[in-house]
């Protein structure tokens, strides 16, 4: 009985060991790693993001910058995440439009 036990103590331990916590909550944006592969020590197996904390950087043509403002509320959909839409507010607003783009930089968080 008391083998049995230990196994099984040792069985919970080796389980408590698999569980991987993040310091944060947050949403796996990309993993490193399959389930049965053997890790070293400090190997990152997966990029986890807060998206209490993200920032958007993109080009706006010139139709649109005209209604923009340094402190405007957006929203921002992505093509990946189609149904979700993010809010923030214009922080950076480019004063020449990107020769190579033909549009101007916004950056907003």
């Amino acid at each position: 009985m008391a083998q049995t036990e230990a196994a099984l103590d040792y069985a919970r331990s080796q389980l408590d060991n698999s569980i991987l916590t993040a310091p944060f909550a947050g949403v796996v944006a990309s993993k490193n790693v399959e389930v049965g592969d053997m890790v070293n020590a400090n190997t990152p197996i997966c990029k986890i993001t807060d998206n209490d904390k993200l920032f958007v950087e993109a080009y706006v043509s010139d139709r649109v910058i005209g209604y923009l403002e340094v402190g405007d509320m957006v929203e921002v959909q992505t093509d990946v995440m189609e149904s979700k839409a993010y809010s923030g507010f214009i922080t950076r607003i480019a004063p020449a439009a990107d020769d190579a783009r033909k549009s101007f930089f916004v950056a907003l968080v």
